[in-house]
This record gives C-alpha cells, sequence and structure tokens, in this order.
C-alpha cells in the first residue's frame, strides 16, 4: 500500500503530520477533501462514530485509489474486531 508507505516515511523522517478523525461525519468525497486540504491522514472513527461497514469500507476503497492513507479506530483489541476491520481495507488500524 503505497499510502501507508508514504504516511510511515513522513512520520519517521520528523515532518508534522496532520490530519483529522472523522467521529461524526464520513462521506465519499471526505477524502478527496481531506488530500486536497493538504492533510495526510483520514481516521475513520468507529469507537465513537456510527459509521456503517459500507461507509467506511468505500471511504478506504476511495482513499487506495487515491493513494491517500484512511485508517480506522476500532471499539476494541479484540482478534475478531480486528480481523473485522481489516477486511474493510483501511491501511491502518488504531
Amino acid at each position: 500500500m503505497k499510502a501507508a508507505i508514504k504516511l510511515r516515511e513522513k512520520i519517521n523522517s520528523g515532518n508534522l503530520t496532520s490530519g483529522i478523525m472523522a467521529t461524526d461525519h464520513l462521506w465519499p468525497r471526505l477524502v478527496e477533501v481531506c488530500e486536497n486540504a493538504g492533510l495526510d491522514y483520514l481516521i475513520a472513527d468507529r469507537e465513537h462514530g456510527p459509521h456503517s461497514d459500507e461507509e467506511v469500507a468505500l471511504a478506504c476503497q476511495i482513499g487506495r485509489l487515491m493513494d491517500f492513507p484512511v485508517l480506522m479506530r476500532v471499539v476494541d483489541c479484540e482478534y475478531a474486531t480486528i480481523r473485522r476491520a481489516l477486511d474493510l481495507g483501511p491501511c491502518g488500524i488504531l
């Protein structure tokens, strides 16, 4: 995943990284808005947000198409939760 590699390189270089956590609102164009705003990542917050599997999967898909990192915050660290989250296609998990 090119987006994850670019984000990791920027973090490891010591440069400032900035992004947003989408807690209440997540829509497909938000990925494009974040990239156009010069942000480095978008986090889909499924711990506190009401985002469905379909919304998150679509945002992750658009992120992959644009090479823009979309990460996901999950509700817990259980094995089944992490596996299900990874099936939706984020480039990272919080």
